[in-house]
Protein backbone atom coordinates (compact mmCIF):
# COMPACT_ATOMS: atom_id res chain seq x y z
CA UNK A 1 0.00 0.00 0.00
CA UNK A 2 2.80 2.44 0.93
CA UNK A 3 4.54 1.71 -2.36
CA UNK A 4 1.35 2.40 -4.34
CA UNK A 5 0.80 5.65 -2.43
CA UNK A 6 4.36 6.75 -3.12
CA UNK A 7 3.93 6.02 -6.83
CA UNK A 8 0.68 8.04 -6.87
CA UNK A 9 2.27 11.03 -5.10
CA UNK A 10 5.29 10.92 -7.40
CA UNK A 11 3.06 10.81 -10.48
CA UNK A 12 1.04 13.74 -9.17
CA UNK A 13 4.15 15.83 -8.53
CA UNK A 14 5.59 14.98 -11.95
CA UNK A 15 2.36 16.13 -13.58
CA UNK A 16 2.51 19.40 -11.65
CA UNK A 17 6.15 19.94 -12.56
CA UNK A 18 5.48 19.23 -16.22
CA UNK A 19 2.73 21.83 -16.47
CA UNK A 20 3.31 24.31 -19.29
CA UNK A 21 2.51 28.01 -19.40
CA UNK A 22 1.43 29.35 -22.78
CA UNK A 23 0.90 32.99 -23.79
CA UNK A 24 -1.17 34.94 -26.28
CA UNK A 25 -0.81 38.63 -27.08
CA UNK A 26 -2.67 41.14 -29.28
CA UNK A 27 0.63 41.50 -31.16
CA UNK A 28 1.37 37.78 -31.22
CA UNK A 29 1.41 35.41 -34.17
CA UNK A 30 0.18 31.84 -34.33
CA UNK A 31 3.44 30.69 -35.93
CA UNK A 32 5.20 31.61 -32.67
CA UNK A 33 6.01 29.12 -29.94
CA UNK A 34 3.43 30.47 -27.50
CA UNK A 35 5.94 31.52 -24.86
CA UNK A 36 5.96 34.82 -23.01
CA UNK A 37 8.78 36.02 -25.29
CA UNK A 38 7.13 34.66 -28.43
CA UNK A 39 3.36 34.60 -27.87
CA UNK A 40 0.66 33.39 -30.17
CA UNK A 41 -2.36 35.53 -31.10
CA UNK A 42 -5.31 33.15 -30.99
CA UNK A 43 -6.32 31.28 -27.84
CA UNK A 44 -7.81 28.70 -30.21
CA UNK A 45 -4.30 27.95 -31.48
CA UNK A 46 -3.44 26.49 -28.06
CA UNK A 47 -6.53 24.82 -26.63
CA UNK A 48 -5.95 21.50 -28.38
CA UNK A 49 -2.42 21.26 -27.00
CA UNK A 50 -3.07 21.84 -23.31
CA UNK A 51 -3.16 19.17 -20.63
CA UNK A 52 -4.19 19.18 -16.95
CA UNK A 53 -2.07 21.72 -15.10
CA UNK A 54 -1.37 23.87 -18.16
CA UNK A 55 -2.32 27.55 -18.27
CA UNK A 56 -2.92 29.86 -21.21
CA UNK A 57 -2.10 33.41 -20.11
CA UNK A 58 -3.90 36.16 -22.02
CA UNK A 59 -1.79 39.32 -22.03
CA UNK A 60 -3.49 42.75 -21.79
CA UNK A 61 -4.96 44.52 -24.79
CA UNK A 62 -7.75 43.99 -27.31
CA UNK A 63 -8.01 40.86 -29.44
CA UNK A 64 -10.22 41.11 -32.52
CA UNK A 65 -11.50 37.58 -32.96
CA UNK A 66 -14.20 36.18 -35.23
CA UNK A 67 -14.08 32.41 -34.68
CA UNK A 68 -15.36 30.16 -31.90
CA UNK A 69 -12.84 28.80 -29.42
CA UNK A 70 -13.97 25.21 -28.86
CA UNK A 71 -12.80 23.54 -25.67
CA UNK A 72 -12.80 19.75 -25.93
CA UNK A 73 -9.98 18.60 -23.66
CA UNK A 74 -10.48 18.00 -19.95
CA UNK A 75 -8.65 18.70 -16.76
CA UNK A 76 -9.09 16.62 -13.62
CA UNK A 77 -10.64 17.19 -10.22
CA UNK A 78 -7.17 17.87 -8.81
CA UNK A 79 -5.55 19.69 -11.73
CA UNK A 80 -7.53 22.03 -13.96
CA UNK A 81 -6.74 23.53 -17.34
CA UNK A 82 -6.70 27.33 -17.05
CA UNK A 83 -7.18 30.37 -19.26
CA UNK A 84 -6.19 33.42 -17.24
CA UNK A 85 -6.06 37.07 -18.10
CA UNK A 86 -2.83 38.49 -16.75
CA UNK A 87 -0.84 41.69 -16.46
CA UNK A 88 -3.64 43.94 -15.18
CA UNK A 89 -3.72 46.00 -12.01
CA UNK A 90 -7.33 47.23 -12.32
CA UNK A 91 -10.49 45.51 -13.59
CA UNK A 92 -10.59 47.93 -16.54
CA UNK A 93 -7.19 46.67 -17.74
CA UNK A 94 -8.26 43.08 -18.21
CA UNK A 95 -7.74 41.74 -21.76
CA UNK A 96 -10.70 42.28 -24.09
CA UNK A 97 -11.81 39.65 -26.60
CA UNK A 98 -13.76 41.63 -29.19
CA UNK A 99 -16.02 39.59 -31.48
CA UNK A 100 -17.57 42.45 -33.44
CA UNK A 101 -16.33 40.80 -36.65
CA UNK A 102 -18.08 37.51 -35.85
CA UNK A 103 -21.63 38.64 -36.56
CA UNK A 104 -24.87 37.43 -35.02
CA UNK A 105 -25.71 33.74 -35.38
CA UNK A 106 -26.99 30.89 -33.22
CA UNK A 107 -23.66 29.04 -33.40
CA UNK A 108 -21.37 32.07 -33.22
CA UNK A 109 -20.18 31.90 -29.64
CA UNK A 110 -16.91 33.12 -28.23
CA UNK A 111 -16.12 30.02 -26.13
CA UNK A 112 -17.90 26.69 -26.36
CA UNK A 113 -17.16 24.11 -23.66
CA UNK A 114 -18.38 20.94 -25.31
CA UNK A 115 -19.64 17.90 -23.42
CA UNK A 116 -16.66 16.22 -21.77
CA UNK A 117 -14.59 19.41 -21.56
CA UNK A 118 -14.56 19.39 -17.77
CA UNK A 119 -12.47 21.12 -15.09
CA UNK A 120 -11.57 24.32 -16.93
CA UNK A 121 -10.95 27.59 -15.09
CA UNK A 122 -11.41 30.79 -17.10
CA UNK A 123 -10.59 34.02 -15.29
CA UNK A 124 -9.95 37.71 -15.80
CA UNK A 125 -11.11 38.46 -19.35
CA UNK A 126 -13.81 40.55 -20.99
CA UNK A 127 -15.83 39.21 -23.93
CA UNK A 128 -17.81 41.64 -26.03
CA UNK A 129 -20.18 41.36 -29.00
CA UNK A 130 -20.05 37.58 -29.33
CA UNK A 131 -22.47 36.48 -32.05
CA UNK A 132 -24.42 34.37 -29.57
CA UNK A 133 -23.29 33.44 -26.03
CA UNK A 134 -20.05 34.77 -24.64
CA UNK A 135 -19.46 31.34 -23.10
CA UNK A 136 -21.67 28.28 -23.71
CA UNK A 137 -21.14 25.42 -21.26
CA UNK A 138 -22.32 21.88 -21.90
CA UNK A 139 -19.80 20.23 -19.57
CA UNK A 140 -19.19 19.85 -15.84
CA UNK A 141 -17.11 21.16 -12.94
CA UNK A 142 -15.89 24.35 -14.63
CA UNK A 143 -15.09 27.69 -12.96
CA UNK A 144 -15.74 31.00 -14.72
CA UNK A 145 -14.36 33.82 -12.58
CA UNK A 146 -14.08 37.61 -12.84
CA UNK A 147 -15.17 37.76 -16.47
CA UNK A 148 -17.31 40.44 -18.15
CA UNK A 149 -19.79 39.88 -20.97
CA UNK A 150 -20.82 43.00 -22.86
CA UNK A 151 -23.29 43.37 -25.74
CA UNK A 152 -23.36 39.71 -26.80
CA UNK A 153 -26.15 38.60 -29.14
CA UNK A 154 -27.47 36.12 -26.57
CA UNK A 155 -26.86 35.46 -22.88
CA UNK A 156 -23.38 36.29 -21.61
CA UNK A 157 -22.95 32.84 -20.06
CA UNK A 158 -25.31 30.00 -20.87
CA UNK A 159 -25.13 26.63 -19.16
CA UNK A 160 -27.39 24.08 -20.82
CA UNK A 161 -28.25 21.87 -23.76
CA UNK A 162 -30.49 22.45 -26.78
CA UNK A 163 -34.14 23.46 -26.73
CA UNK A 164 -35.47 20.08 -27.82
CA UNK A 165 -33.20 17.91 -25.65
CA UNK A 166 -36.06 16.97 -23.34
CA UNK A 167 -33.88 15.49 -20.58
CA UNK A 168 -30.53 15.93 -18.92
CA UNK A 169 -27.79 13.47 -19.85
CA UNK A 170 -25.63 14.18 -16.80
CA UNK A 171 -23.83 17.15 -18.31
CA UNK A 172 -24.04 20.90 -17.61
CA UNK A 173 -23.54 20.23 -13.90
CA UNK A 174 -21.51 21.54 -10.95
CA UNK A 175 -20.29 24.68 -12.69
CA UNK A 176 -19.27 27.65 -10.52
CA UNK A 177 -19.70 31.20 -11.83
CA UNK A 178 -17.93 33.66 -9.52
CA UNK A 179 -17.76 37.48 -9.56
CA UNK A 180 -18.81 37.84 -13.19
CA UNK A 181 -20.73 40.74 -14.76
CA UNK A 182 -23.03 40.51 -17.79
CA UNK A 183 -24.67 43.54 -19.37
CA UNK A 184 -26.06 45.09 -22.57
CA UNK A 185 -26.69 41.65 -24.08
CA UNK A 186 -29.44 41.71 -26.70
CA UNK A 187 -30.59 39.28 -29.39
CA UNK A 188 -31.44 42.19 -31.67
CA UNK A 189 -31.40 39.93 -34.73
CA UNK A 190 -34.48 38.26 -33.21
CA UNK A 191 -37.13 39.42 -30.76
CA UNK A 192 -34.92 40.45 -27.88
CA UNK A 193 -36.52 37.73 -25.77
CA UNK A 194 -33.55 35.38 -25.39
CA UNK A 195 -30.53 37.41 -24.29
CA UNK A 196 -30.17 37.25 -20.51
CA UNK A 197 -27.27 38.26 -18.35
CA UNK A 198 -26.83 34.66 -17.24
CA UNK A 199 -28.75 31.59 -18.34
CA UNK A 200 -28.77 28.20 -16.70
CA UNK A 201 -31.54 26.71 -18.77
CA UNK A 202 -32.58 23.89 -21.06
CA UNK A 203 -32.01 20.76 -19.04
CA UNK A 204 -28.99 21.59 -16.89
CA UNK A 205 -27.68 19.08 -14.39
CA UNK A 206 -27.40 19.63 -10.63
CA UNK A 207 -24.95 21.69 -8.59
CA UNK A 208 -24.61 24.89 -10.61
CA UNK A 209 -23.74 27.97 -8.53
CA UNK A 210 -23.62 31.71 -9.22
CA UNK A 211 -21.90 33.80 -6.57
CA UNK A 212 -21.20 37.53 -6.44
CA UNK A 213 -22.38 38.09 -10.01
CA UNK A 214 -24.18 41.11 -11.49
CA UNK A 215 -26.48 41.44 -14.52
CA UNK A 216 -27.97 44.64 -15.90
CA UNK A 217 -29.46 46.21 -19.02
CA UNK A 218 -30.07 42.91 -20.80
CA UNK A 219 -32.89 42.59 -23.28
CA UNK A 220 -34.60 39.66 -21.55
CA UNK A 221 -33.79 38.77 -17.92
CA UNK A 222 -30.94 39.03 -15.47
CA UNK A 223 -31.00 35.24 -14.87
CA UNK A 224 -33.10 32.66 -16.71
CA UNK A 225 -33.69 29.06 -15.53
CA UNK A 226 -36.14 28.04 -18.27
CA UNK A 227 -36.82 24.29 -18.65
CA UNK A 228 -34.47 23.15 -15.93
CA UNK A 229 -34.81 19.87 -14.12
CA UNK A 230 -32.47 20.74 -11.21
CA UNK A 231 -32.23 23.75 -8.94
CA UNK A 232 -29.55 26.46 -9.04
CA UNK A 233 -27.90 28.25 -6.10
CA UNK A 234 -27.63 32.06 -6.21
CA UNK A 235 -25.41 33.72 -3.60
CA UNK A 236 -25.19 37.52 -3.27
CA UNK A 237 -26.09 38.22 -6.89
CA UNK A 238 -27.59 41.49 -8.16
CA UNK A 239 -29.67 42.39 -11.20
CA UNK A 240 -31.35 45.58 -12.37
CA UNK A 241 -32.69 47.52 -15.36
CA UNK A 242 -33.46 44.69 -17.77
CA UNK A 243 -35.86 44.93 -20.71
CA UNK A 244 -35.49 48.66 -21.39
CA UNK A 245 -35.72 48.76 -25.19
CA UNK A 246 -34.60 52.40 -25.32
CA UNK A 247 -31.10 51.43 -24.13
CA UNK A 248 -30.66 48.28 -26.25
CA UNK A 249 -29.53 47.44 -29.76
CA UNK A 250 -32.29 48.11 -32.34
CA UNK A 251 -34.63 48.84 -29.41
CA UNK A 252 -35.39 45.15 -28.86
CA UNK A 253 -36.47 43.72 -25.50
CA UNK A 254 -38.05 40.64 -23.93
CA UNK A 255 -39.61 40.08 -20.50
CA UNK A 256 -37.37 42.37 -18.49
CA UNK A 257 -37.34 40.30 -15.30
CA UNK A 258 -34.70 39.86 -12.62
CA UNK A 259 -34.33 36.24 -11.50
CA UNK A 260 -36.57 34.05 -13.68
CA UNK A 261 -36.73 30.73 -11.83
CA UNK A 262 -38.57 28.60 -14.33
CA UNK A 263 -40.47 28.39 -17.59
CA UNK A 264 -42.24 25.58 -19.45
CA UNK A 265 -44.30 23.69 -16.87
CA UNK A 266 -43.70 20.38 -18.66
CA UNK A 267 -40.01 20.34 -17.75
CA UNK A 268 -39.45 23.13 -15.24
CA UNK A 269 -38.45 21.56 -11.95
CA UNK A 270 -35.93 22.05 -9.19
CA UNK A 271 -35.76 24.18 -6.07
CA UNK A 272 -33.74 27.28 -6.85
CA UNK A 273 -32.26 28.97 -3.78
CA UNK A 274 -31.43 32.69 -3.68
CA UNK A 275 -29.52 34.04 -0.67
CA UNK A 276 -28.67 37.72 -0.21
CA UNK A 277 -29.72 38.63 -3.76
CA UNK A 278 -30.95 42.04 -4.93
CA UNK A 279 -33.22 43.01 -7.84
CA UNK A 280 -34.47 46.52 -8.61
CA UNK A 281 -35.39 49.00 -11.36
CA UNK A 282 -37.48 46.40 -13.17
CA UNK A 283 -40.51 48.08 -14.73
CA UNK A 284 -39.87 48.45 -18.45
CA UNK A 285 -42.03 45.66 -19.93
CA UNK A 286 -45.73 45.20 -19.31
CA UNK A 287 -46.32 41.66 -18.06
CA UNK A 288 -42.68 41.50 -16.97
CA UNK A 289 -40.84 43.59 -14.43
CA UNK A 290 -40.75 40.78 -11.85
CA UNK A 291 -37.73 40.71 -9.58
CA UNK A 292 -38.12 37.05 -8.54
CA UNK A 293 -40.37 35.13 -10.91
CA UNK A 294 -41.49 31.54 -10.35
CA UNK A 295 -42.57 31.35 -14.02
CA UNK A 296 -44.19 27.89 -14.05
CA UNK A 297 -41.53 26.10 -12.03
CA UNK A 298 -43.41 23.21 -10.44
CA UNK A 299 -41.18 22.90 -7.37
CA UNK A 300 -40.92 25.19 -4.32
CA UNK A 301 -38.48 28.11 -4.53
CA UNK A 302 -36.44 29.57 -1.67
CA UNK A 303 -35.49 33.24 -1.14
CA UNK A 304 -33.57 34.25 1.99
CA UNK A 305 -32.32 37.74 2.90
CA UNK A 306 -33.20 39.12 -0.53
CA UNK A 307 -34.22 42.67 -1.51
CA UNK A 308 -36.49 44.09 -4.22
CA UNK A 309 -37.63 47.62 -4.98
CA UNK A 310 -38.74 49.84 -7.86
CA UNK A 311 -40.45 47.15 -9.92
CA UNK A 312 -43.83 45.90 -11.15
CA UNK A 313 -43.75 42.81 -8.92
CA UNK A 314 -41.22 41.97 -6.24
CA UNK A 315 -41.73 38.27 -5.49
CA UNK A 316 -44.03 36.60 -8.03
CA UNK A 317 -44.57 33.26 -6.30
CA UNK A 318 -48.28 32.60 -6.54
CA UNK A 319 -48.70 29.11 -7.97
CA UNK A 320 -47.62 25.51 -7.56
CA UNK A 321 -48.73 22.53 -5.57
CA UNK A 322 -46.37 23.28 -2.69
CA UNK A 323 -45.37 26.50 -1.01
CA UNK A 324 -42.32 28.66 -1.49
CA UNK A 325 -40.07 29.89 1.32
CA UNK A 326 -39.50 33.64 1.60
CA UNK A 327 -37.74 34.73 4.78
CA UNK A 328 -35.95 37.85 6.04
CA UNK A 329 -36.60 39.70 2.77
CA UNK A 330 -37.23 43.36 1.99
CA UNK A 331 -39.60 44.70 -0.65
CA UNK A 332 -41.08 48.11 -1.41
CA UNK A 333 -42.17 50.36 -4.27
CA UNK A 334 -43.96 47.90 -6.55
CA UNK A 335 -46.48 49.27 -9.04
CA UNK A 336 -48.49 46.02 -8.84
CA UNK A 337 -47.55 43.94 -5.79
CA UNK A 338 -44.53 43.47 -3.60
CA UNK A 339 -45.43 39.80 -3.37
CA UNK A 340 -47.87 37.60 -5.27
CA UNK A 341 -48.54 35.14 -2.50
CA UNK A 342 -50.37 31.91 -1.87
CA UNK A 343 -51.56 30.45 1.39
CA UNK A 344 -49.10 27.57 1.48
CA UNK A 345 -46.05 29.83 1.14
CA UNK A 346 -43.76 30.09 4.15
CA UNK A 347 -43.22 33.83 4.65
CA UNK A 348 -41.45 34.93 7.81
CA UNK A 349 -39.75 38.11 9.06
CA UNK A 350 -40.23 40.04 5.81
CA UNK A 351 -40.49 43.83 5.68
CA UNK A 352 -44.06 43.85 4.35
CA UNK A 353 -45.25 41.84 7.35
CA UNK A 354 -44.40 44.58 9.88
CA UNK A 355 -45.71 48.04 10.66
CA UNK A 356 -49.07 49.74 10.29
CA UNK A 357 -49.33 49.62 6.48
CA UNK A 358 -49.16 45.89 5.78
CA UNK A 359 -52.38 46.07 3.76
CA UNK A 360 -50.65 48.30 1.18
CA UNK A 361 -49.56 45.78 -1.46
CA UNK A 362 -47.41 48.26 -3.37
CA UNK A 363 -45.39 49.92 -0.64
CA UNK A 364 -46.51 48.60 2.74
CA UNK A 365 -44.48 47.42 5.68
CA UNK A 366 -41.27 48.91 6.97
CA UNK A 367 -38.97 48.76 3.91
CA UNK A 368 -38.05 52.14 2.39
CA UNK A 369 -35.33 54.11 0.63
CA UNK A 370 -34.40 55.54 4.02
CA UNK A 371 -32.69 52.23 4.78
CA UNK A 372 -29.94 52.99 2.23
CA UNK A 373 -26.91 55.21 2.86
CA UNK A 374 -27.28 56.69 -0.67
CA UNK A 375 -30.33 58.03 -2.51
CA UNK A 376 -31.42 54.84 -4.29
CA UNK A 377 -34.73 56.45 -5.27
CA UNK A 378 -32.79 58.11 -8.08
CA UNK A 379 -32.44 55.46 -10.80
CA UNK A 380 -29.31 57.01 -12.25
CA UNK A 381 -27.60 56.99 -8.86
CA UNK A 382 -28.76 53.46 -8.06
CA UNK A 383 -27.54 52.07 -11.38
CA UNK A 384 -24.21 53.85 -11.10
CA UNK A 385 -23.56 52.60 -7.58
CA UNK A 386 -24.58 49.04 -8.39
CA UNK A 387 -22.28 48.83 -11.43
CA UNK A 388 -19.19 50.29 -9.76
CA UNK A 389 -15.92 48.81 -11.04
CA UNK A 390 -14.68 45.71 -9.26
CA UNK A 391 -11.40 45.42 -7.45
CA UNK A 392 -8.45 43.87 -9.26
CA UNK A 393 -9.16 40.52 -7.59
CA UNK A 394 -12.76 40.50 -8.83
CA UNK A 395 -14.44 41.34 -5.56
CA UNK A 396 -17.00 44.14 -5.50
CA UNK A 397 -15.76 47.49 -4.26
Amino acid sequence: MKKLLSIFILSFLMLRLSAINYYVSPTGNDVNAGTNESPKFNISALVNSVNPGDTIFVLPGTYNYNAITRLTRSGTADIRICIFGTGYTTSAERPVLNYALQGAGDANRAFYLEAGANYWHIKGIKIQEAGDNGIKIESNWNIIEFCDFDACYDSGIQIGLAKDSGANDGSCAYNYILNCDSYNNCDSQKSGGNADGFACKLFCGPGNIFEGCRAWNNSDDGWDFYSNTFGVLLLNCWTWHNGDATTLRLNKSGNGNGFKMGGNSTYSRGTNIAVGCIAFDMHYVGGGGKCFDQNDNQDPQVMLNCTTFDNIKGFSMASGSTGHTIKNCIAFKATDKMISDQSQNITQNNSWQFGSTTSDKQNGGIGSYADFVADMSNNSTANQLASVARNADGTAA
